[in-house]
């Protein structure tokens, strides 16, 4: 059985936090929200080394000594900060807003300082409402967006490092509440308000939808993978909780959810 147990509570936020996201390694953890503010959290002494090795002996001497090393300030027009997503191989973060832009930011650590500093390289538009979840491909050359006008925005890196459209999905009815990458394949997962869940595969030159289910009557607003993503993890509205089998059949080059042997949970 497993337990939860109180390890330090952070306040300095000032409104509602819409949005937290650990780094790989566990080493900080940012957050932002109705504030405007985007906030990083770690440890603010160099004294206790990290190692991931035995994180879960000395994980609470650790936790307890966090503080917030970093703090950013909103800009002259206050934008609730919806959602964000951090790149695992370059550093990047993406922090999108409820009027529909997505701030690039990249992360420096500066030597000899216990500190973690944001940059501002670019800002992406498109989308023209809320945005309700954005989230980088596992290899950080893409940045999709999922948003209230039913569409989701695809970003890709050029040759400069810079993020330009690539594509727009409008195969929707309703409003997307979530829009995730799978871990192994070019395949993007969306969720909406009507209770689908779609599949979408990319490549070089395009996307297009392979799959398109409906499993609940009601909203589903979350949708994740295991680490390996061979098993699919939705929820609903209703508290219904939905995990599937999820595999590529390298035959024809489909790919299935699968109703047999999934499982079902209702709280």
């Amino acid at each position: 059985m497993f337990f939860l147990n109180k390890i330090k509570i952070f306040k300095t936020n000032r409104a509602s936090i819409w949005s937290l996201k650990w780094n790989t390694l566990g080493t900080f953890l940012i957050s932002c929200g109705a504030d405007g503010c985007v906030f990083i959290w770690g440890l603010t002494s160099s004294e206790i080394s990290f190692d991931s090795k035995i994180r879960s002996l000395i994980e609470k001497k650790i936790y307890s000594n966090w503080n917030c090393i970093t703090f950013q300030m909103k800009g002259p027009n206050k934008t609730t900060h919806r959602t964000l997503s951090i790149s695992k191989n370059v550093y990047q973060i993406g922090i999108s807003t409820f009027t529909g832009d997505t701030k690039i930011c990249k992360i420096f650590f500066p030597k000899n300082i216990r500190k973690i500093f944001l940059t501002k390289l670019e800002v992406l538009n498109g989308p023209t409402s809320e945005i309700k979840n954005c989230s980088f491909s596992p290899d950080g050359s893409n940045l999709i967006a999922c948003s209230r006008n039913k569409m989701v925005w695809n970003w890709e890196k050029d040759s400069k490092n810079f993020f330009n459209s690539f594509f727009v999905l409008e195969n929707h009815e309703s409003d997307i509440k979530q829009s995730i990458w799978h871990p192994q394949f070019g395949i993007i997962l969306t969720s909406t308000y009507e209770g689908n869940v779609r599949l979408f595969q990319k490549n070089l030159e395009e996307i297009w939808i392979i799959s398109s289910l409906r499993f609940s009557f009601f909203s589903i607003f979350t949708i994740t993978t295991d680490e390996s993503g061979e098993k699919i993890i939705f929820s609903s509205t209703k508290g219904e909780l939905f995990i599937f089998p999820f595999w590529k059949n390298f035959f024809n080059k489909s790919f299935y959810f699968s109703k047999k042997n999934s499982a079902f949970f209702f709280f």
